[in-house]
């Protein structure tokens, strides 16, 4: 009797340190998958967080990315079976460019024809999030991003099944 007065306890404090973990930190993430976005967003970013880019159209046309104009027959021509960045809803304003950005990892590598992950790992990940770019005078242009956004679903459906959503922090460093 006096095992389970202490192992009671005991495991509640466990389950609710192991739930609070999950909850504060997410699925673990796949390196792999990881290297993969990083390899579309950081281009990206170095583009956006550049001051050479003078004006609202020089910077849109410097960035690399897809552009999707929100038709199914857009997103048809997406490939996400690469790493692939692609960037939607463009805001053309004088001083300010607003825009959102869909981000996927592309599947997971391996040999042709055979599986290259195991059964409880994710074939792809993907994000989503919006950037506003304002241009101020001589200084350089001030970007504010990277704000969670939901994600379109015409370009979630062209995903794979078993694909993941990540929060967009999840991709920084």
């Amino acid at each position: 009797m006096c095992g389970v007065l202490i192992m009671g306890p005991v495991v509640l404090a466990g389950s609710y340190l192991w739930a609070r973990h999950q909850y504060e930190n997410g699925p673990d993430v796949d390196g792999v998958l990881w290297r993969q976005v990083a390899s579309v967003e950081d281009p990206f970013d170095r583009t956006l967080y550049s001051p050479t880019a003078g004006s609202v159209t020089a910077l849109l046309d410097a960035l690399d990315g897809d552009r999707w104009d929100g038709s199914p027959e857009g997103a048809d021509a997406l490939d996400f079976s690469r790493p692939t960045l692609v960037i939607h809803d463009i805001e053309e304003h004088t001083n300010a460019l607003a825009f959102r950005v869909f981000l996927s990892s592309g599947e997971r590598p391996g040999p042709p024809g055979q599986r290259a992950r195991l059964p409880w790992e994710s074939s792809a990940y993907f994000t989503c999030y919006g950037v506003t770019v304002t241009f101020t005078g001589s200084s350089p242009p001030s970007v504010a991003g990277a704000d969670e956004r939901a994600c379109p679903s015409l370009l979630v459906s062209r995903m794979p099944s078993d694909s993941v959503y990540m929060v967009p922090s999840t991709f920084y460093g």
